[in-house]
């Protein structure tokens, strides 16, 4: 569960309890499946955006720094659009130059973000080596800058612990 308590850092919210993240199985826009389960041992940034929504297009550059960045550590971003159309994503996809080199994921039914406390895009998620939702994010963040990147590295620095899988899992918004 999601507690409403704890710090923030970076603009994210640190959890007070660390719910183990649900599991999906998404595509990616090229059609390969992902499942967020055999991320464990790394660090995943999760995203929840849609193209239509002005705050997520911003959110994008500094996401691909933050990847950029990262990119030789375990840290994973995963990018979920809500709601749309493959086209349409690969039409805005396209539109960004360079394009994204993390992964985008296609969720048109949002049968697994129903899963996430999305109560708005951009939605982001912090999910340790372990499997556990650690800080979340309502609204636009500059990925790229010294506060988020010192909270994702700390997390990168810590090692995983064994989660017990769990089903039902579900996480209340903070």
């Amino acid at each position: 569960m999601l507690g409403s308590s704890g710090a923030a850092a970076g603009g994210l919210k640190m959890l007070s309890q660390r719910p183990e993240a649900p599991n999906f199985e998404l595509r990616d826009i090229g059609g390969q499946a992902h499942l967020l389960s055999l991320y464990r041992g790394k660090v995943v940034l999760l995203n929840f955006w849609a193209s239509w929504c002005a705050p997520c297009r911003a959110e994008i550059p500094s996401l691909q720094r933050l990847h950029d960045l990262l990119k030789s550590e375990d840290l994973v971003i995963l990018a979920v659009n809500m709601g749309e159309r493959k086209q349409d994503v690969a039409n805005f996809y396209f539109q960004i130059d360079p394009p994204p080199s993390f992964t985008i994921l296609m969720d048109p039914d949002m049968s697994a973000s129903q899963y996430w406390p999305v109560r708005g895009v951009p939605a982001t998620f912090l999910i340790d080596r372990s499997g556990r939702v650690s800080y979340v994010s309502h609204g636009p963040r500059r990925w790229d800058e010294s506060d988020a990147i010192k909270t994702i590295r700390g997390l990168l620095q810590k090692m995983p612990q064994a989660v017990a899988s769990g089903t039902g899992v579900s996480i209340p918004v903070p």
